[in-house]
């Protein structure tokens, strides 16, 4: 058994073992973003790269002068299947002239040897800034019908003149069209309720820039069930709960706290309130980035004299919670009773407050926590909180499927929409990897391998993935993290 790492290992390893024609120039552009993404991901390192174009030699410290060794450097690259560096990724990058096309090949090779010989010029720099995101404020997307749908930007959702690109996500359709000069533009595509489509802008290579994601009908519908519009909480926290119906890995905030999730419903524990007025920000997110919000206006007391907290109102069964009951009266207790899973019956009485530790819940479900305090002078305060028990195998489900996602969508050719599966953290890095791979990606997707076993936390998941190759079995990893959104993705592999 081998163990190695992720999609470098099918860079390494499986473009070797394939039989039918694979373009060198690709593979020496897929390893070599592997390389450059990992610089691009150290701290302080920026993304934009300014190059001198057609400058590729010396390799490594270009003189910025323009001569027959750079066309030596090209051609071993081109012919050879050497691996470019960013740099010379970009610098090499010349043909068609005054419009790039992202490859490194043979009519790259004709122009620049033109330029080198005096016979055309060409631009003084390049540079790998991606084109503007549309502004997803002015797109709109029809409903329906007979399969289609109609996309319409207005007027400055993208730059003048743009090529934009629009993908299904959930089909792999696309379509390309030109916006006019006022940024407006209008294309017709096969969709249904509920899919997801991107809008992306090309930029002078043809490839897509930063995308923005836009759905067919309602993809999120959400409510606030507690607490009530204008209430006054006897408390300097509450819990907020509600009804949400979107996709799967939807989500939730409030007040950019996680909310836990199960089933149709969330519940947001402990959320800090202010004295005086406080706006509930409820926000739902999709993995694709659609996002929807409600505000709830409530007022805050202040913190009562008696409170009751727990520390972990969120896990997988079984989960054991802690709770502690804080007495900021100047009075002592002399009764507490609580009923730990909602059931009306006290599951514990006692006159220490000190005796109340822990309580473990066997199965799933959401459980209404009460304490019944009794304090010297005969005064009683009802104190409520709320724990909330998933089932693992439901996230484990949701987890496997996001790694399904991941691979049918780079399989149906909707790069951006498999990207949205990865966390902003790794996002570059397989942006790069996955341009590189380009048409053999879909064969390689299907050589990923199975899930084999997995670990779930409340925050991060590794999984076990298998793959066999000629008897011999590779094993790599694949970790999830649960992002600030509460939207569960890839963070590497």
């Amino acid at each position: 058994m081998a163990i190695v790492s992720g999609l470098f290992f099918f860079i390494k390893e499986i473009l070797g073992r394939f039989s039918y024609p694979l373009n060198p120039v690709a593979i020496a552009k897929t390893i070599a973003c592997v390389v450059i993404t990992l610089s691009l991901l150290q701290p302080g390192v920026s993304s934009s790269i300014e190059v001198v174009t057609g400058d590729l030699a010396p390799r490594g410290n270009a003189d910025g002068i323009l001569n027959a060794a750079d066309l030596m450097v090209l051609e071993r690259i081109v012919l050879e299947g050497q691996t470019p560096s960013a740099e010379e990724l970009l610098a090499g990058d010349v043909a068609p002239l005054g419009s790039p096309d992202g490859e490194l090949n043979a009519g790259d090779l004709v122009v620049l040897e033109r330029a080198v010989f005096g016979l055309i010029t060409l631009p003084v720099t390049t540079s790998n800034d991606p084109p503007l995101p549309a502004d997803i404020n002015l797109i709109s997307v029809s409903d329906p019908l007979s399969g289609q749908v109609q996309i319409t930007g207005v007027a400055g959702s993208v730059a003048g003149g743009a090529t934009v690109a629009i993908v299904n996500f959930e089909t792999g359709d696309s379509v390309l069209v030109s916006a006019n000069t006022d940024g407006s533009f209008t294309a017709g595509l096969q969709a249904d309720f509920g899919h997801t489509l991107s809008v992306a802008i090309l930029d002078s290579g043809g490839s897509p820039g930063p995308s923005v994601s836009v759905g067919v009908g309602t993809i999120i519908d959400m409510q606030i069930t507690s607490p009530q519009e204008g209430v006054l909480i006897d408390s300097d926290s509450v819990l907020v709960s509600g009804i949400i119906n979107g996709p799967v890995n939807t989500g939730v905030t409030v007040n950019g706290q996680v909310a836990c999730v199960i089933g149709n419903r969330f519940y947001a524990e402990n959320v800090p309130l202010l004295m005086g007025g406080n706006n509930l920000i409820v926000k739902a997110k999709t993995v694709d980035g659609l996002t929807t919000s409600l505000t709830r206006a409530v007022s805050s007391g202040g913190p009562g004299l008696m409170r009751l907290n727990v520390d972990s109102p969120c896990g997988y069964a079984a989960h054991t919670a802690a709770f502690t009951i804080i007495n900021d009266s100047n009075l002592s207790i002399q009764q507490i009773d609580i009923d730990f899973d909602g059931d009306g019956v006290s599951d514990l009485g006692t006159t220490d407050p000190a005796a109340i530790s822990e309580y473990t819940y066997s199965n799933p479900g959401v459980y209404p926590v009460t304490a019944t305090i009794t304090d010297a002078l005969g005064a009683t305060y009802s104190l409520v909180s709320t724990v909330v028990v998933s089932d693992v195998s439901v996230t484990d489900s949701m987890l496997q499927g996001l790694y399904v996602q991941m691979k049918d969508r780079l399989r149906r050719g909707a790069t951006e929409g498999a990207l949205n599966t990865v966390s902003s953290a790794a996002y570059e890095k397989y942006r790069d990897i996955f341009a590189g791979l380009d048409g053999s990606l879909s064969v390689i997707v299907d050589q990923l391998g199975v899930i084999d076993a997995s670990s779930i936390g409340a925050e991060m998941a590794e999984y076990l993935i298998v793959r066999e190759e000629a008897g011999v079995r590779y094993d790599y990893m694949i970790y999830l993290m649960r992002g600030e959104d509460g939207v569960w993705r890839i963070n590497s592999m």
